[in-house]
């Protein structure tokens, strides 16, 4: 790093990063002319993320790297700066200003949280299984890039399984999030007791006239939000199938117990203005949808 006046070339900074201990490096222009240099021929590298700034910089990029990827990466909001390119280079136009603010505390760590799935019910009796929370970072990217959440657990009674997958990928298309889920439950139980809201069980048939019901969930979202995300528009679509895997005491319903296949769909508006997330004092918190 070196500055540079009429008169002469001083060294303001010499250093090393390696590869193991370093997996990115951010260089802003902020104000003045500036001129970066790229260069070397490797098998892998750090990612070099450029972000341009107000004046007309220039930005040279003869590098070359033999893993698959962009490994520099350059963020202009006008093609004013003199850019050279090369095979691994990726430009990307940013129009927000916020794109070229430094901000030395903004960088965080991607997360991998354990979530286990444990608990009981009546029908399902105990339940165990491994589940995580995976929450990609990205550049000026807010709350997170994507996330994904992950649950699976047995059920020692019912001798069934669920699995719960849930995917969201921030401005994945634009200014709209995407998203999908994956719900599956290897059997769902209720207690069904009769037909009408005036059914009364007696003590022996409550809990005791189970129906096991395979059911599948999958569905996609597209989702819009505020730019501070207080507000949030959710779009669901997707597929449901259903199936009576065991109901002993419906015999006499058993034409009607057939597959059932279903498109599914819903809109939703959510609202939140809150003090704390994780533990609200204040706040506003609503929802609205229509499925």
């Amino acid at each position: 790093l070196h500055r540079v006046d009429r008169r002469q070339r001083q060294m303001c900074i010499r250093d090393s990063f390696k590869f193991k201990e370093t997996k990115e490096i951010r260089l802003y222009g902020l104000d003045n002319k500036d001129e970066f240099k790229i260069s070397g021929d490797v098998k892998k590298s750090i990612l070099v993320r450029i972000i341009t700034g107000e004046n007309k910089d220039k930005i040279v990029d003869k590098s070359s790297v033999k893993r698959w990827g962009n490994y520099t990466k350059i963020y202009y909001a006008e093609l004013e700066s003199d850019i050279e390119v090369a095979k691994d280079t990726k430009l990307e136009f940013q129009e927000e200003e916020d794109a070229y603010v430094f901000d030395r505390k903004e960088f965080k760590y991607d997360i991998v949280i354990p979530l286990p799935s444990v608990g009981f019910n009546p029908d399902d009796g105990f339940y165990v299984g491994p589940g995580f929370r995976f929450i990609k970072r990205g550049f000026k990217k807010f709350p997170y890039k994507h996330m994904h959440n992950f649950a699976a657990n047995y059920a020692f009674r019912s001798e069934g399984f669920n699995i719960n997958y849930e995917f969201e990928a921030i401005e994945a298309l634009g200014k709209f999030d995407l998203g999908s889920e994956v719900i599956m439950n290897r059997p769902l139980i209720y207690q069904f007791y009769g037909l009408g809201n005036e059914t009364k069980p007696s003590e022996e048939e409550i809990g005791n006239l189970p129906v096991k019901l395979s059911s599948n969930h999958y569905a996609g979202l597209i989702a819009f939000s505020s730019e501070d995300l207080s507000s949030r528009i959710i779009a669901k679509f997707g597929y449901e199938n259903n199936e009576v895997e065991e109901a002993d005491h419906l015999n006499e319903f058993s034409d009607q117990l057939n597959k059932e296949d279903f498109f599914v769909g819903g809109l939703k508006y959510k609202y939140v203005n809150e003090d704390n997330g994780i533990n609200p004092g204040k706040g506003v918190h609503f929802e609205a949808s229509i499925n």
